[in-house]
């Protein structure tokens, strides 16, 4: 009995002393309680699209509501949200979403809504203006566009 309490410790001191988890989005409240598994580069500061949707996906605790807001940052850096999908995740503890992106910068925040955790991240859509130019044009290194 004392060799497996024992095991049971190591393991767990163990898988605490060699698990990391680093990426750019703000992750905050409770570990675990939140996975982005697609949708959000989770390695990169910001991500920059032409899309104009982005499909959310990610685990959580089967039953958990989870909501995702498209916010805006006023000049106290406070988030307001402008839009909010909500879903609730299945019986795989697993939820995906579809969701609008403005052209410019999107603040993308996924929370549970009991607010135990949530994760926040940054998309800038570019216009298809800008698409077009670099597809049709033919750009020399050090030139002004």
């Amino acid at each position: 009995m004392k060799k497996i309490k024992l095991i049971a410790v190591l393991t767990v001191i163990i898988s605490m002393l060699f698990s990391v988890n680093a990426f750019a989005a703000v992750y905050n409240g409770e570990p675990d309680v939140i996975t982005i598994t697609g949708g959000i580069d989770m390695s990169r500061e910001y991500e920059s699209t032409f899309n104009e949707s982005r499909r959310i996906t990610g685990t959580a605790q089967s039953g958990t509501k989870i909501m995702i807001m498209l916010c805006e940052e006023n000049e106290e850096n406070v988030l307001t949200p402008v839009k909010t999908y909500e879903t609730t995740v299945g019986v795989s503890g697993y939820f995906s979403k579809n969701i609008s992106l403005d052209i410019g910068e999107n603040i993308i925040v996924v929370q549970t809504a009991d607010g135990r955790a949530s994760v926040s991240a940054v998309i800038k859509r570019k216009s298809t203006d800008i698409k077009d130019r670099l597809e049709k044009g033919v750009y020399m290194p050090g030139a002004r566009i």
